[in-house]
């Protein structure tokens, strides 16, 4: 089913004597040209539909459109249990040990057990806010919570598995706004936290926050990022890759590398390379000298070298794996063979919502499995035990989703589906990025409203 994206047209003013005037008329008369021709053209389907049309334009530079269907490929089964919780669930977090978990549920963190493979709420704590996403430190002895402001709050995690009513240390807070994502250093010595509508990036000192009973807990640096979003560190621990919704190409995001010694030291300057990411790029993972990208607003995943950013960024994006509608969340499982992606549908445009099994062949190249059924809007993905067990928040079903990935058929049934329609190796993007006057398609405005209005 085609996404119907909302758009408005602008035109001239209308003249008092009732006539457009002729430069207006041939202004229009191109714009409708220039429609006709990209819908027939650039995208498959059915032309004379104008929306495919502008997105198409929307990536025009990147090489990576806003495509409109999702692939086939098997359905797949798992086991499953599924756990209504009091709000909507926005992030999901598990313990180190596999025995407990947390998950974001409006103003408080949501505590569960999961010591049977079944989750069992045992109690929520009250935080500031409301709690977007969740990070542990390496240790597992803290765990921050995004507020949805400018910060995040900081719990004890043995004080909260016991249910304590001392969990809350904290907060770590700043002047920014739309705290989405947090994210610690390997150290444990830094908090990351993405601040969506603050269009920056807060470092925090965590170690010294906790050492001062959070007498210092402003920012020690702030890296200016333009809605920036999703967050994962390499596995050497020696980069941050961040995911922002806009970039320099029209409709394209971007993957921004972050040096993570330099962001504490000098966060102005601690860019490395900055890379066009598709259309609205959400979160990321990094595993295998690999970076994965879902890139919300293309219904893709995007395969980057992680080497390449930061040597060659210009030849950094490998290949694209189109999945369902709109994917947000995304993991690492079966032992690092395979990703799962929380294909959300988030605007309601497909019959149903996701989850997509995208296999990593030698190499780290993507190919789509198939899909396995989720609750509505799944949101976020924790993993546990190598990534055999996940846990999948369903925002908008109200409900924790956890998932037995060992019931998954074994790699060499399901990694040699077919995928020729689906994968697509990417040319190097264009250089120059597009501007207004390069924009074939005369008096039109693309409004994409939800992503400003409500947390990617």
């Amino acid at each position: 089913m085609c996404r119907r994206r909302r758009i408005q047209r602008t035109r001239p003013a209308r003249p008092s004597h009732g006539r457009w005037p002729r430069a207006a008329s041939v202004s229009l008369l191109a714009a409708a040209l220039a429609t006709a021709l990209a819908t027939a053209l650039l995208l498959p389907g059915p032309t004379g539909s104008l929306p495919r049309a502008a997105a198409a334009v929307r990536a025009r530079g990147a090489g990576v459109p806003c495509t409109e269907r999702a692939p086939r490929a098997p359905r797949l089964h798992a086991r499953a249990t599924t756990l209504g919780v009091p709000a909507p669930p926005f992030g999901v977090a598990i313990a180190p040990g596999g025995r407990f978990a947390f998950a974001g549920l409006g103003g408080s963190v949501g505590v569960f057990s999961l010591a049977t493979g079944r989750l069992h709420l045992r109690s929520t704590i009250a935080v500031p806010g409301q709690a977007r996403g969740l990070a542990l430190s390496p240790n597992g002895r803290y765990l921050v919570v995004a507020d949805g402001a400018g910060g995040v709050a900081v719990l004890d995690v043995a004080s909260a598995e016991r249910g304590s009513g001392s969990a809350l240390l904290g907060q770590l807070t700043s002047t920014g706004h739309g705290a989405i994502e947090a994210s610690v250093s390997p150290d444990g010595a830094l908090v990351f936290v993405t601040l969506e509508y603050g269009n920056e990036l807060a470092v925090f000192n965590l170690r010294r926050a906790i050492a001062t009973g959070f007498a210092s807990s402003q920012p020690v640096g702030v890296v200016p990022l333009e809605n920036p979003v999703g967050m994962a560190t390499s596995p050497d621990g020696r980069y941050l890759y961040v995911t922002s919704e806009v970039g320099t190409s029209p409709g394209q995001g971007t993957l921004t590398v972050v040096d993570i010694a330099t962001a504490e030291t000098n966060a102005s300057r601690a860019v490395v390379a900055s890379v066009p990411a598709g259309c609205d790029p959400v979160r990321v993972v990094a595993a295998r000298g690999s970076v994965y990208v879902a890139a919300r607003g293309s219904d893709s995943v995007l395969w980057f070298s992680s080497r390449a950013l930061v040597h060659a960024p210009s030849h950094a994006l490998k290949a694209r794996v189109r999945v369902g509608p709109e994917p947000v969340g995304l993991a690492v499982v079966d032992g690092g063979a395979a990703l799962l992606v929380a294909d959300s549908d988030r605007y309601g445009t497909s019959a149903h919502a996701s989850l997509a099994l995208v296999r990593l062949h030698a190499g780290g190249r993507p190919t789509l499995a198939g899909y396995l059924v989720s609750g509505r809007f799944p949101r976020d993905i924790a993993t546990a035990r190598r990534g055999h067990l996940a846990i999948v928040a369903d925002y908008r079903s109200s409900r924790l989703e956890t998932l037995s990935l060992r019931s998954l058929p074994a790699a060499r049934s399901y990694g040699s589906v077919r995928t020729s329609t689906a994968v697509t190796v990417l040319p190097k993007p264009e250089t120059r990025p597009a501007t207004e006057h390069q924009d074939p398609l005369p008096g039109i405005v693309y409004l994409i409203s939800a992503v400003h209005r409500s947390p990617a």
